[in-house]
């Protein structure tokens, strides 16, 4: 695992994207089939802490991303995560550093709950997030829709705050 997590910057638009893509195009990953221009991801770079794992030489495979959860004061402590790697970058702990770093980014802005939303089809995210302390609290059947067909989505949360939860 040579490299570095560090925070992504405009020039590095290009190659998220390119590691986005083949997910849009080819799989039920995600549940868009819409591919992200190195535009869009320069404009939602500001937004949001986004960070990438940078290989030895400079290149980048792999990167993390927060976003709001859903909007209105009730949610401004939660955010959901995002995150992929590149083909040749899975299984080398990378994902994890991204992850740890990404929390790190989260506690720092007092965020007290990450949410991630998964494809019932990808066992291999439910296993890495729960990996990572995320445990699955929910399921959404047949809410999404690609490639023809119904997908479920599975939700997964971890508390970075537990003691402050009401009830």
């Amino acid at each position: 695992m040579t490299g570095r997590v560090r925070p992504a910057q405009g020039r590095d638009a290009a190659a998220i994207a390119a590691i986005m893509a083949p997910f849009a195009r080819e799989t039920t990953i995600t549940f868009t089939s819409h591919e992200r221009s190195p535009a869009e991801i320069s404009a939602a770079l500001g937004q949001h802490p986004w960070l990438v794992w940078e290989a030895l030489g400079g290149t980048v495979t792999g990167y993390a991303a927060l976003s709001l959860f859903r909007t209105g004061p009730g949610y401004a402590r939660v955010r959901e995560v995002s995150i992929g790697l590149s083909p040749s970058a899975r299984g080398k702990g990378q994902g994890r550093a991204l992850m740890a770093a990404l929390e790190a980014a989260a506690r720092r802005q007092g965020i007290t709950a990450l949410l991630a939303a998964i494809s019932g089809e990808n066992p291999g995210a439910q296993a890495f997030h729960a990996a990572c302390g995320f445990d699955p609290v929910g399921l959404l059947p047949g809410v999404g829709y690609k490639f023809g067909r119904r997908l479920d989505l599975v939700l997964m949360q971890k508390d970075l705050s537990p003691a402050e939860r009401g009830g």
